[in-house]
């Protein structure tokens, strides 16, 4: 049996890829940078999300899936009720570090 690699659409994921990213910058900065660096984290966090969120409104009349493995169904698809609930999402996660800023 031969493998196949799924056909992967980096537009549609283009928010999810920005928002890890953030986080995994995130964990590398608490562990290696001092602490008087760290007042920063929730405002790198919020850009982040920023993007995320300009990334999700660029695709909202987008429909489409990716990770579709040959002859398989998609693992993700994108639509404006999935792009509705991302942007959701990422506006309470901004409004959440703004409200805990002083924290």
């Amino acid at each position: 049996m031969e493998f196949h690699p799924p056909e992967i659409d980096f537009v549609l994921i283009a928010a999810l890829i920005t928002v890890a990213g953030t986080a995994m910058l995130l964990m590398l900065l608490e562990l290696f940078v001092p602490k008087f660096v760290k007042k920063w984290a929730a405002w790198i966090a919020f850009i982040g999300l920023g993007l995320a969120l300009i990334q999700t409104v660029m695709i909202w009349d987008q429909t489409g899936a990716t990770f579709i493995p040959e002859g398989g169904t998609p693992m993700l698809v994108v639509d404006n009720f999935a792009n509705f609930l991302n942007i959701i999402f990422i506006l309470t996660g901004m409004l959440t570090i703004l409200i805990s800023l002083d924290f």
